[in-house]
């Protein structure tokens, strides 16, 4: 029995199965411990931009799994990498009164593990995203235009 998944052409799936999964770790730990004294609440945004960013992963892994178009397929891919560079993006912003308190070290406050590991793991999840995009090459059919087909 040959297993065929692990080739060229699914390279791209794999990285955002992965990157789909360091996400919803990122997620949750944003969830379980983005309560601080610095942040009085969790973001919205960061929540629904990071649960966008893991259904557009899963949906262009089902796209290319039954191959219900690769061009879509991309586009998801594109897609969920912007809200990836997004929910990071918001997260940081979020937590702006943690990184002033850090830089500013007037009453002696490190950076935490948790946000540390936090900032790690959204922003691998979007590089691995992004390298999903960038890898996912949809070709047309050669010679469409001159064939009219």
């Amino acid at each position: 029995m040959k297993n065929d998944f692990f080739v060229k052409e699914n390279i791209p799936i794999l990285l955002c199965i992965a990157a789909d999964v360091i996400q919803l770790g990122a997620l949750v730990m944003y969830c379980v411990t983005g309560k601080t004294e610095f942040t009085a609440e969790l973001s919205s945004f960061v929540i629904a931009f990071g649960s966008v960013t893991v259904l557009l992963g899963i949906c262009s892994i089902l796209l290319k799994l039954f191959s219900w178009g690769k061009k879509w397929v991309e586009v998801g891919l594109c897609v969920a990498a912007l809200f990836g560079l997004l929910t990071f993006l918001f997260y940081i912003v979020n937590e702006v009164n943690y990184i002033a308190n850090i830089l500013v070290s007037i009453d002696g406050t490190k950076i935490s593990v948790t946000f540390a590991l936090t900032v790690l793991l959204y922003l691998i999840s979007w590089i691995m995203m992004l390298v999903a995009a960038i890898t996912c090459k949809y070709k047309p059919k050669e010679n469409c235009y001159e064939t009219g087909k």
